[in-house]
């Protein structure tokens, strides 16, 4: 015959293992979560600072860089520059709230058609997207006979605003107009790293 007293220290002894062995799994998980979650998986940001910053609020840094740049054939670098990271801002708040006029003004045609093929794929939800940080750096400017051509970089933190954390991007922007000057148009987009 079985004894309750029996029964009951054995599902005690039970529990008692059970429960032993869901925390030491709790506290591996956690040193285990710990450590991947510092490592850099290539993205050249320390990901324990992205996750600081990621919460603050948007940052701009107008104003901040250096001494206002003109170069020796004329071309004045910061106002191109300040003119392309509010394009970049322009463009991307145009494409979160798939509004297709400012992209077909500010592109060209080929690049247009890409980012309302972009838009259709997606349908349904588009991105609610806002820019954290961004700078923008000018790599090159060539002129050939009939077009003018600039190649600018963009790196910042961009959140997802469905999500709330901060990620890191990196943009290169080939910007084209007239040799006889104008307005600037996005012909391309290459995204890095």
């Amino acid at each position: 015959m079985n004894h309750p007293m029996l029964l009951s220290a054995a599902a005690f002894a039970a529990f008692a293992a059970f429960a032993a062995i869901a925390l030491w799994l709790l506290w591996w998980r956690g040193r285990r979560a710990s450590r991947l979650s510092r490592r850099d998986w290539g993205s050249g940001y320390d990901l324990t600072q992205l996750g600081q910053e990621s919460y603050q609020p948007a940052q701009r840094f107008e104003g901040l860089g250096a001494a206002h740049r003109v170069r020796v054939d004329g071309f004045d670098e910061t106002a191109f520059l300040a003119q392309a990271r509010q394009r970049y801002l322009d463009l991307r708040q145009a494409f979160d709230d798939r509004d297709l006029a400012p992209l077909r003004e500010r592109t060209t045609p080929e690049l247009y058609a890409s980012l309302e093929a972009a838009l259709e794929a997606s349908a349904g939800g588009g991105s609610r997207t806002e820019v954290v940080t961004l700078q923008a750096l000018l790599l090159e400017l060539r002129a050939r006979d009939d077009e003018q051509r600039a190649s600018v970089e963009f790196a910042g933190l961009v959140r997802d605003r469905g999500w709330g954390g901060a990620q890191p991007v990196r943009e290169v922007w080939q910007l084209i107009r007239p040799a006889s000057g104008g307005d600037w148009v996005l012909a391309g987009i290459e995204t890095l790293g």
